[in-house]
């Protein structure tokens, strides 16, 4: 049954920043339920098949109310029945790390949708450093549990759950891998703050004149773009090793309001408010 009580909540980039440009959610719902507007991301609840992609792929986790596909596994193995619409590669990765499943019992030349998430997910876990997930034989016994659903009777051998959405989980469970790495152009930035405030994720930090970007946080929401005066931000959404970046930031004072700033720029006179107030508005 479906739940047709979709919301999207205020974590949503496009709720919170008026020049967010992040649109997952609608670029990858098969039913096109989710539509760009000038206020954010308009919901059609009565379009939403509940096939839970868009909470798979949202960087924010700001979508709710649609039920996770259930799904039937057997000795880490993916079993049927398997659902039209693929898993997405998020939730394919869960299933992997959390449950441990290897593989998947399913005839692929009956199911292109799912040829095409298992080619996307080996290839993922191969740039992970990890084994692909191999191809079986579906069993009869296997292929019979979708009758047996129709009478709430189960196989002895073969469980089901739900995997519940989560970008941050990913993060925490590969640690060592970054999918978007946060880039900043210390040529243009001033500073101001505006990206480490933006950014729940905390990949940035200033501690003792240095920015600290740790990009194993970063979900690539790209909200530190969105709230950039400066356009000194940049995202690339690829998968590499993890790293911190260290820039260093030169502590100086300022020549018309005789207070403390960091810059990048070796040239810099004034603080970042100064160059905007050139009348000593700041002047003690």
């Amino acid at each position: 049954m479906l739940s047709h009580n979709i919301t999207i909540g205020a974590e949503c980039a496009r709720q919170r920043f008026r020049f967010a440009t992040c649109h997952a959610c609608v670029e990858a719902c098969p039913a096109q339920a989710l539509t760009l507007t000038e206020e954010g991301i308009a919901v059609d609840a009565e379009q939403c098949i509940d096939c839970a992609v868009c909470q798979f792929i949202c960087p924010q986790e700001a979508i709710r109310g649609v039920n996770s596909p259930l799904r039937y596994f057997c000795n880490h193995t993916l079993v049927a029945p398997f659902t039209t619409i693929a898993p997405t590669l998020e939730e394919l990765l869960l299933w992997h790390k959390e449950q441990g499943i290897t593989a998947i019992a399913i005839d692929l030349s009956q199911a292109k949708a799912w040829e095409r998430a298992l080619l996307l997910l080996n290839e993922c876990l191969r740039q992970y450093g990890e084994e692909g997930w191999s191809v079986v034989s579906p069993h009869t016994s296997e292929v019979n549990v979708s009758r047996r659903r129709l009478f709430h009777v189960q196989r002895a051998d073969v469980q089901m759950t739900q995997i519940q959405p989560g970008l941050r989980r990913l993060h925490y469970l590969w640690p060592q891998i970054s999918d978007a790495r946060p880039m900043m152009d210390p040529q243009k930035c001033q500073l101001c703050g505006a990206c480490w405030r933006a950014c729940e994720q905390q990949v940035f930090s200033l501690n003792e004149g240095h920015l600290q970007i740790n990009d194993a946080l970063c979900n690539g929401c790209q909200n530190c773009i969105a709230v950039c005066f400066h356009q000194a931000m940049t995202v690339e959404l690829t998968i590499l090793p993890a790293k911190i970046v260290n820039l260093h930031a030169n502590r100086k004072v300022c020549k018309t309001c005789q207070k403390s700033f960091l810059t990048f720029q070796q040239n810099a006179q004034n603080c970042l408010y100064c160059q905007r107030h050139r009348y000593g508005m700041r002047t003690p």
